[in-house]
C-alpha cells in the first residue's frame, strides 16, 4: 500500500488535507471517501486502520480533513488574487458549508481516474454526507449514479443528544446563540456537551429544521435516510454511544423507518463511538456489505 500526502481544494477554494492510500493491486473505478466527525482529523487510529484493511481487499481510501477538522484550526484560500486566513474547526464549521468539501475531494479523486465512490462518515460526519446526498437529489445531480453506497457510522442526533444530556445547558445555550446572532456576533461562543465552546452560527444549525438532520425521534419520517437510493450501511457501537436511546432499540427504529431495500444496520457489541479496538472487525463488516450488494464491477 502506498499513503501519499495531498492537498486539494473544496470547491470553494478552500486548502484542505487528505491521505490517498492505494493498494499495491488495485482499480482505478472505485474509491472510499472517509468524512470524519466533530473535531477529529484523517490521521486518527480508526483511518489508519481503516486504510490497511481496506487495502488487503485492493480498496483505495480517501480521508481528509475537512473543514471541521480538529476544534480550531485556520485554512486559507485565495481572495481577489490573494491567500487569507480564516477561522475553522469545530468551533466554526458550518453543516451547509460541507458539500463543498466532499464535492471538492470528489472532483480531486476523479482526476486520478476513480469514477465509483463510498461516501462513509463517522458521527458528525453522517450529519455532512446525508446533507450533501440531500443537496444533490434537489439538483437532480448526475453525480448521483456514481455514489455507490453512503456507510454511516455512530451517526448522531447532535440536537437529541445535547438536550438529553444537558436540557437546561441546551436551552440556555441556544437562546444565547440566537441572541448573539440577531446582535451580529455570530462568532461569539457559547457552551456545548462536546468538551469545548462553539460559535453561534454553528451552534444554531443543530437545531434548525433544515440541518436536524438526523433524529431518532420516533415522530421524525427519516427523510434524509429515504432519499438514499444506493445501498446503505449503518452501525453503532454498544458502550458510550452518542444516541439517547439503547443501540437495540434505535436498530430497530430505523429498520421500521427506512425503507432502502438494501439497508445493513445493526451495532458492535463492546464497541464504543469511536470503535476503539474495534476498527478492524467494523472494516471487515464494511467489506461483507460491499461484497454482498456487489457493489464492485
Amino acid at each position: 500500500m502506498i499513503s501519499t500526502p495531498k492537498y486539494f481544494k473544496a470547491d470553494d477554494g478552500l486548502e484542505l488535507f487528505g491521505i490517498l492510500n492505494l493498494p499495491d493491486n488495485y482499480s482505478t473505478e472505485e474509491i472510499i471517501i472517509s468524512v470524519h466527525g466533530q473535531a477529529s482529523k484523517c490521521t486518527n487510529g480508526r483511518e489508519r486502520e481503516f486504510s490497511k484493511t481496506f487495502a488487503e481487499s485492493g480498496i483505495p481510501y480517501f480521508c481528509f480533513n475537512n473543514r471541521g477538522s480538529e476544534i480550531y484550526t485556520r485554512l486559507k484560500r485565495k481572495v481577489e488574487g490573494k491567500k487569507k486566513s480564516f477561522k475553522y474547526g469545530a468551533m466554526f464549521e458550518k453543516i451547509s458549508e460541507a458539500p463543498l468539501d466532499i464535492l471538492g475531494a470528489i472532483k480531486f479523486l476523479k482526476k486520478f481516474g476513480f469514477k465509483k465512490f463510498y461516501l462513509m462518515g463517522h458521527s458528525l460526519g453522517c450529519t455532512k454526507i446525508l446533507y450533501f446526498y440531500n443537496q444533490l437529489v434537489k439538483s437532480n445531480s448526475p453525480l448521483l449514479k456514481q455514489i455507490k453506497a453512503v456507510i454511516l457510522l455512530s451517526p448522531v442526533d447532535i440536537q437529541g443528544y445535547y438536550y438529553a444530556k444537558n436540557p437546561k445547558q441546551a436551552k440556555k445555550s441556544f437562546s444565547l446563540a440566537k441572541k448573539f446572532i440577531k446582535e451580529g456576533k455570530e462568532e461569539e461562543l457559547v457552551n456545548s456537551d462536546s468538551g469545548f465552546k462553539i460559535a453561534a452560527k454553528s451552534f444554531v444549525q443543530y437545531f434548525e429544521q433544515e440541518f436536524n438532520v438526523i433524529s431518532y425521534n420516533k415522530e421524525s419520517n427519516f427523510k434524509y435516510f429515504n432519499q438514499i437510493s444506493c445501498p446503505l450501511f449503518i452501525k453503532f457501537g454498544s458502550v458510550n454511544e452518542m444516541i439517547v436511546d439503547s443501540p437495540e432499540k434505535t436498530v430497530e427504529l430505523i429498520k421500521e423507518k427506512v425503507a432502502n431495500k438494501n439497508l445493513d444496520v445493526g451495532f458492535i457489541l463492546g464497541a464504543d463511538h469511536s470503535y476503539s479496538e474495534k476498527e478492524k472487525v467494523l472494516a471487515k463488516q464494511i467489506l461483507k456489505f460491499i461484497e454482498k450488494n456487489k457493489i464492485r464491477k
